[in-house]
């Protein structure tokens, strides 16, 4: 692995389960999760941190063992639950846990414009595309960011 990683152009990517508000769902079942989380909160949130507790015990074991050959880790959950109180805190942890190994604030305009690029290439095929913003542009994401991917989308809007 040493040696391919060495002299190939590839990236080696892992992902781990690692995902608590998924896990509590699968767990418990999707509606059974969303009324435990208000009708008895305490419950919810000691299985969440549980599921914290596993991935995070999980991640540390998969990267002591294979880490120095991953140059990408990817984890993920159910973002569009946005529960300041009990989710996201559980997915800093995760994240705090797996960082960056460096700042990466310039690169997200470059991640946004290839991702937009991508996505369209993909939508695009057969016609039929129509860009338009949603309830996935959250309130604290800068007005600058949502123009560049206006503008990226502009500039990608001829179908090939």
């Amino acid at each position: 692995m040493r040696r391919l990683l060495t002299f190939a152009d590839i990236c080696s990517c892992f992902r781990a389960c690692g995902r608590p508000f998924e896990q509590a769902c699968w767990l418990r079942g999707y509606s059974a999760f969303l009324t435990d989380l208000h009708v008895d909160p305490a419950f919810a949130e000691a299985l969440l941190e549980g599921i914290t507790e596993l991935d995070i015990g999980m991640w540390d074991a998969y990267l002591g063992a294979i880490g120095e050959h991953v140059q990408v880790v990817a984890q993920g959950d159910d973002l569009g639950m946005q529960d300041r109180e009990y989710i996201f805190p559980r997915h800093k942890r995760l994240y705090d846990f797996i960082h960056s190994c460096g700042c990466i604030r310039k690169l997200i305009p470059s991640l946004i414009e290839a991702d937009v690029r991508r996505n369209m290439e993909i939508l695009m095929k057969g016609g039929g595309f129509v860009f338009s913003a949603t309830h996935n542009i959250q309130h604290e994401l800068p007005p600058e960011t949502t123009l560049k991917v206006y503008d990226k989308a502009v500039a990608n809007r001829r179908y090939g």
